[in-house]
């Protein structure tokens, strides 16, 4: 009985947990994907995921947090991002790299 009773405390004084969800999806450049090596980073308040394009433009990211998020392709000279919803499921984006004004952008690919 006491062994019950420490563990319902317990468990109304654990905050709930909050599961990871899965951000993937492919970087597209006038309509064809981009290669390997790009660098992809989903930023949620102070906390960032990053990881590298494959050779079909392909990314996948394991983000801790669920809500809105910015999504960001990293460059030398400019790093365009795009805001994204992470959740606790997989969520997939196509995204497409565009140049306007001298300036790169993202959106989603239609």
């Amino acid at each position: 009985m006491r062994a019950l009773t420490l563990t319902l405390l317990l468990s109304f004084l654990i905050p709930a947990v909050s599961f990871a969800g899965i951000v993937k999806g492919t970087l597209w450049y006038r309509g064809h994907p981009m290669g390997k090596g790009i660098r992809i980073e989903v930023h949620h308040g102070s906390s960032v995921y990053s990881t590298l394009t494959d050779e079909q433009g392909r990314f996948r990211l394991i983000v801790g947090e669920v809500g809105s998020c910015r999504l960001i392709v990293k460059g030398k000279s400019q790093s365009p991002e795009l805001r994204i919803i992470s959740r606790k499921s997989t969520v997939q984006y196509e995204v497409e790299l565009f140049i306007e004004d001298g300036r790169y952008g993202l959106r989603e690919k239609k």
